[in-house]
């Protein structure tokens, strides 16, 4: 693979030549029906109680949301784990759970709430590559990224 896109938890950082593209903090997704949904602002804490819809344990997906809440020492509740972003969705959708996904997921998802949270975890999204030696491929398509560069 000459080029990745990687999306990790803020506190990783690949063990490879990248460049940081963006980084941001989650989003709590709740359906449209939940209690939550009204609200303006949410804590971190206020959450403890609620059953979550997550990715694996372990998973690039997962990783972001089992730090913010041990750095809170807050525990959560994982009721439901999917690979599949769609069946994270309709798990929210049909109210059995609650999930931090990234800002924009859930654009044009009716009943679906996204909702801003203090202290939510944060995600950063790299583009990595081979920086020993990058095939001319991957340096035509990063210089195209603009500013990634292969040095």
């Amino acid at each position: 693979m000459d080029v990745a896109f990687l999306g990790l938890a803020g506190s990783a950082t690949p063990r490879t030549a990248h460049r940081e593209l963006d980084r941001h903090a989650l989003s709590l997704v709740v359906s449209e029906q939940h209690r939550l949904a009204r609200r303006r602002r949410l804590r971190l804490a206020g959450l403890v109680d609620e059953p979550f819809v997550d990715f694996p344990v372990a998973t690039p997906g997962r990783l972001q949301t089992d730090e913010a809440f041990r750095a809170a020492g807050l525990t959560r509740t994982v009721a439901f784990e999917s690979s599949h972003l769609q069946v994270l969705l309709g798990l929210v959708r049909h109210g059995l759970g609650v999930a931090f996904l990234a800002p924009g997921v859930v654009s044009g998802q009716d009943s679906l709430v996204q909702l801003p949270v203090a202290g939510a975890p944060v995600r950063a999204e790299y583009v990595a590559w081979n920086g020993l030696n990058p095939t001319p491929a991957a340096g035509a398509f990063l210089r195209l990224l603009g500013g990634a560069g292969t040095g």
